[in-house]
């Protein structure tokens, strides 16, 4: 039994236009390892690759994911310097003093402190050891001399007013730990913008190829009917202007195939952004082997306003980007509460106590404590006024930015609805205009060849039955397209 154009075109469309998405985020993507020396060619796949093969390649190779992980790196080596603000500190001083043996003095001097801040009121805890040797009582003494074994001292300084509330480590850690879920944030950000792009180019791609698979087989049909016309007209059943005509449209629909096929060839490149070999490489899909595509649609349908209105708030709560502003100005407080900190005075409380240990009597012999108090206090205070109402302005910024990305959120889902809802319209239509089309096409042919109608009228009805096949083709490729934007702008909130 003959097979008709409506025929063949339908089981193209049925078997070649879209692929499910399948485990979007699976597991690592195996090959085998690529030569350094690998050319272009060696790199083109002629099947044609899943959306999960993309996903995983971009997942694992794409630069902007490597540059999202290194961030977080950043952000960690950030937190461990802002946590080094509380490691001790070890000082040491040693020094003597020559000169002649009838010299005034000929002194020794040693001195060791430990110093460990800790995050408790700014409080810092010191321990020291300190020798003093060459002091006597034949001269009187401008140093604070030692036993023969040294002394042991210990203190505590408590900040009672700045620096007790918060201080500059404590806002570098408390900043930088923040900035750990900033960047968590900016990697899941980065992650659902690669996987949206890469599968709307993988879709795109999909698109193109069903377009060049239209454009071959209206080039088919062109020259098999050439070959027809030009045999009747040969015999003279057929005028030559049927002739001319026909190879008209066969150099037209030629045309519309090498036009076809750029476009495919331009959506395969920029796939190959995304698909990658094992070394991070581009592969390129070879769109001249045409290689098969199983169809397939979402399963999800178009949402109406009420469903899109409702998951709003949920998406302004987890979306990414809405959580590292809230972030960035969480520590934009902890500056301004660090800069309207500053503008108090100091005043410590000092508390010291030694001993001084040896085997001989002296003055020195006993435990001395010490207590005091230290105050001091910038008398214009600009700079502190102005770092304040630098921090107080760049918190300001933030909840402006917070706000214009809600809008802009709020708005892009909106835009998603409505792009579905038309999307889903318009291929109900579309393949419904492709049924009619198909079949006026064949009846046409079927005039044709009776002699009731003419080659023109016949090229006319294959040009509206190829650019409704086009159609059903874009729609499909927007619906996806808005599952897409809709999975990226929730996937943070599902989990995806």
């Amino acid at each position: 039994m003959r097979k008709t154009t409506s025929t063949r075109l339908g089981a193209n469309r049925t078997r070649g236009l879209w692929t499910t998405l399948i485990a979007l985020c699976g597991t690592a993507l195996v090959s085998a390892p690529v030569s350094a020396q690998q050319t272009v060619a060696e790199r083109l796949v002629s099947s044609f690759p899943s959306p999960e093969d993309v996903l995983r390649s971009a997942m694992q190779h794409h630069p902007e994911i490597l540059a999202a992980e290194l961030r977080m790196t950043q952000a960690s080596a950030r937190l461990q310097a802002a946590r080094g603000g509380f490691d001790p500190v070890l000082s040491a001083r040693a020094s003597m003093r020559f000169g002649d043996s009838d010299a005034y003095y000929q002194l020794g001097r040693v001195d060791i402190d430990l110093t460990q801040p800790t995050p408790f009121w700014g409080a810092e805890l010191n321990v020291g050891y300190r020798l003093f040797t060459g002091a006597d009582d034949r001269f009187p003494s401008y140093y604070s001399p030692t036993q023969s074994a040294g002394e042991l001292s210990a203190g505590i300084r408590v900040p009672l007013w700045r620096d007790g509330p918060i201080d500059s480590r404590r806002a570098a850690r408390t900043v930088a730990e923040f900035g750990i879920g900033r960047a968590a944030a900016s990697q899941q950000s980065q992650q659902l913008s690669v996987e949206r792009k890469a599968l709307s180019k993988y879709f795109a791609l999909v698109a193109a190829l069903e377009r060049l698979r239209v454009s071959l087989r209206l080039e088919e049909l062109a020259n098999a009917r050439l070959s027809q016309v030009q045999a009747r007209v040969d015999v003279g059943a057929l005028a030559e202007i049927e002739a001319l005509e026909a190879r008209r449209s066969q150099l037209r629909r030629r045309s519309a195939t090498v036009s076809s096929r750029r476009y495919a060839q331009e959506a395969a490149l920029e796939l190959s952004l995304y698909f990658r070999d094992d070394s991070g490489r581009p592969l390129l899909v070879d769109v001249e082997q045409l290689p098969t595509i199983e169809a397939s649609l979402p399963e999800e349908r178009a949402r109406n306003i009420e469903q899109v209105e409702a998951e709003i708030p949920g998406i302004l709560e987890c979306h990414p980007a809405v959580r590292s502003i809230r972030l960035q100005r969480e520590s934009a407080t902890v500056s301004r509460d660090l800069a309207r900190a500053r503008r108090g005075p100091r005043l410590d409380l000092q508390f010291d106590i030694s001993r001084d240990f040896g085997e001989e009597e002296t003055q020195l012999t006993g435990t001395v404590m010490q207590a005091g108090l230290r105050f001091s206090m910038p008398l214009g205070l600009r700079t502190e006024r102005g770092n304040l109402e630098r921090a107080e302005a760049e918190l300001a910024v933030l909840e402006q930015r917070l706000r214009l990305r809600e809008d802009v959120l709020a708005v892009e889902a909106r835009d998603i609805g409505s792009q579905s809802s038309a999307a889903h319209e318009r291929h109900e239509i579309a393949e419904e205009l492709l049924r009619i089309t198909e079949e006026l096409a064949e009846a046409e042919r079927a005039r044709f060849r009776e002699g009731a109608t003419t080659l023109m009228v016949v090229n006319l009805r294959e040009q509206a039955m190829a650019e409704a096949a086009v159609a059903v083709v874009n729609a499909n490729r927007d619906i996806w397209l808005a599952h897409l934007r809709w999975r990226a702008l929730r996937g943070a909130c599902i989990g995806e």
